[in-house]
């Protein structure tokens, strides 16, 4: 959505945000209200953040780059089964239960 981030650092946050997103120490939420008030006051970070956001999920986080690494994942946890072309479902061999 282009749109800055202000996260917790946290782990899964900075991999997956990088530089889209400005940190705030664990439970600190007047550090997370400043950033806030930082990206409000400077609207040239904000579309700097949000042009870098676009940028990770057009590209090294889009589906496309990540479903190849998934389905070898998923092949290799489970080698019994076997993964269909890339966009189809992973046959299990087994039906859903409902």
């Amino acid at each position: 959505m282009g749109r800055p981030i202000v996260s917790f650092d946290l782990r899964e946050a900075r991999v997956s945000a990088g530089d889209a997103a400005v940190y705030a120490p664990a439970d600190d939420e007047g550090a997370f209200a400043r950033l806030i008030a930082q990206l409000m006051d400077d609207p040239e970070q904000r579309a700097r953040m949000g042009r870098t956001g676009q940028e990770r999920i057009n590209g090294p986080l889009s589906w496309r780059n990540s479903q190849a690494a998934l389905l070898a994942a998923y092949a290799a946890a489970c080698p019994e089964h076997t993964a269909e072309p890339a966009g189809r479902p992973v046959r299990t061999g087994r039906r859903a239960r409902r």
